[in-house]
């Protein structure tokens, strides 16, 4: 008989290329995959030590602000820009967390349409956001901040 764990580790590899965390249409509100329900119930909800989850190669720039199993918040983020024109255009998101003031900076860019200006690309991709403040909470490492191990 095989072990819960070992059960769970094959379920979990078996599933990790099923889909998304968080998708989004253009131009449509982000929202849990079918996926990202069976992540969000089994590993991200449950476990206040978490606060931020990311996702990619899935088309779309999202976030999604959830609620955990503890009522805190945890922004949940798709970006991926190979969508766009060329194959995504070299564009990826810049990150500057500040601690202090517990947010996530981001800015999207492309290094590659600033060193070749004659591309004809923007510096930022057109139609999604240039740029986003996402509060971050700090993670909970006590019981007596609501904290459940």
């Amino acid at each position: 008989m095989m072990s819960s764990r070992r059960a769970r580790r094959r379920q979990c590899s078996a599933g990790a290329g099923l889909g998304p965390l968080v998708q989004a249409a253009i131009d449509q509100p982000a929202e849990l995959s079918v996926f990202g329900q069976a992540i969000w119930q089994a590993l991200i909800a449950p476990n206040p030590q978490i606060v931020l989850a990311i996702g990619g190669h899935h088309i779309g720039d999202a976030v999604l602000e959830a609620t955990n199993a503890q009522g805190l918040p945890v922004p949940l983020l798709v970006v991926d820009y190979q969508h766009l024109e060329q194959g995504g255009g070299g564009y990826l998101q810049v990150w500057a967390l500040d601690l202090e003031a517990g947010l996530l900076q981001t800015r999207a860019y492309s290094p590659w349409a600033d060193a070749n200006p004659d591309a004809g690309l923007p510096l930022t991709p057109s139609g999604l956001p240039a740029a986003r403040s996402i509060a971050i909470r700090r993670a909970c490492t006590l019981r007596s901040e609501g904290c459940r191990h």
